[in-house]
């Protein structure tokens, strides 16, 4: 799609979890090609509705092209929220979910952020990434995405603590 050079503006998945958009992911990182779930006829889409699936270094190539991205997804489904946006799969998988949101806490320690100020802090902080649509549901999550783009984007440190993280799955 990118390569076609008819497009102006992609849609990319890119948040604390998954930054496969930017860097592919490393061995064993919790990250799953599309196109293996597309393969197997048995796999219901529905639930991967929080798990990480491999963007191809979209941003990377959309950057390169001059092609716009508007970031998708920050909020991982409203796991960086602590509400989810849709039912829940029960079982280990979310657990691990869980943990490594609680995991991300010290965004919030540190900087004074809720954690979902932080996770749209993160995104807004590539310079590849135009905007992002953090899937508001009420007025208080929309006043919480206003204030986390008053905040600005987190700063290097605090950034590349993040990358190292997911990266360690």
């Amino acid at each position: 799609m990118l390569e076609s050079g008819l497009f102006d503006v992609v849609q990319v998945e890119y948040n604390l979890f998954n930054q496969s958009a930017v860097e592919p992911p490393v061995p064993g990182q919790d990250v799953t090609p599309l196109e293996a779930l597309e393969a197997d006829p048995e796999t219901e889409m529905a639930g991967w509705a929080y798990r990480p699936i491999d963007q191809h270094l979209a941003i990377t190539l959309a950057a390169e092209r001059d092609v716009g991205v508007v970031c998708i997804r920050p909020l991982a489904g409203g796991l960086l929220t602590g509400e989810l946006d849709r039912p829940d799969e029960p079982g280990a998988r979310m657990d691990l979910l869980r943990r490594r949101a609680a995991a991300l806490s010290f965004l919030a320690a540190q900087s004074g952020r809720t954690l979902a100020q932080a996770a749209l802090a993160f995104s807004l902080a590539s310079e590849s990434i135009a905007t992002v649509i953090p899937g508001v549901k009420n007025t208080a999550e929309l006043e919480d995405a206003v204030a986390a783009a008053e905040q600005g984007h987190l700063d290097a440190e605090t950034a590349a603590r993040v990358i190292a993280l997911a990266r360690s799955n």
